[in-house]
């Protein structure tokens, strides 16, 4: 069940390390099982109560989807609700919960992002861009995040620089500000080759 305040704020729990089910990750609100003989609104209630410490709300159905992964598979109910609401995670069942706006959402989200730039002339052709056109275009890849999200949050971004990278030229791509590593094909075949790529990057 999806939690949010009256500005918009929307209230996320992580999970514990303990959790076989995306440990360390920040999840929704409210979440769990419904139990044997349990109707889906009253698990609703229980998970609320049992992870949030609340009962005083009235949840809007929104859909129903499959989810599966390695270790199960479930059907998902996802419910909202919006309010002022006084919300105490049970620590033993989440590691932390916390109001969210939603940019910082997707602040925190481009954190795990990594873009690779490869001109369409290099593909296969064994052409590579200079240094130069390398650190240009990536560097307006970075300007472009930073207009969206705050220069702080671009400068999180990994943006790789892939076509024809190899152990000859991978020094002077990788020393450009805005090129942080390699989108590498071939090269990646020839042990040497790769190792010298590494070395390059580190």
């Amino acid at each position: 069940m999806h939690v949010f305040n009256n500005v918009g704020d929307i209230y996320l729990q992580q999970r514990p390390l303990w959790k076989k089910i995306q440990p360390g990750k920040w999840d929704t609100a409210v979440g769990g099982h419904v139990s044997y003989g349990e109707s889906l609104m009253e698990a609703v209630y229980r998970e609320a109560s049992e992870e949030l410490g609340f009962t005083e709300f009235n949840p809007v159905y929104l859909e129903t989807y499959e989810f599966e992964s390695a270790i199960e598979k479930e059907m998902v109910n996802i419910f909202a609700v919006v309010g002022s609401y006084d919300l105490h995670p049970d620590l033993d069942e989440v590691d932390e919960g916390r109001w969210w706006d939603l940019a910082d959402i997707d602040a925190e989200a481009l954190k795990n992002v990594i873009i690779a730039y490869e001109p369409v002339w290099a593909i296969g052709t064994g052409l590579t861009a200079t240094p130069e056109q390398a650190e240009e275009t990536c560097g307006e890849i970075r300007k472009v995040l930073a207009a969206m999200y705050g220069a702080d949050v671009a400068e999180t971004v990994t943006i790789q620089y892939g076509g024809s990278m190899n152990a000859k030229n991978a020094d002077e791509l990788v020393a450009k500000v805005n090129v942080d590593g390699g989108l590498i094909g071939g090269a990646s075949l020839k042990a040497p080759d790769f190792a010298t790529i590494i070395n390059a990057a580190l």
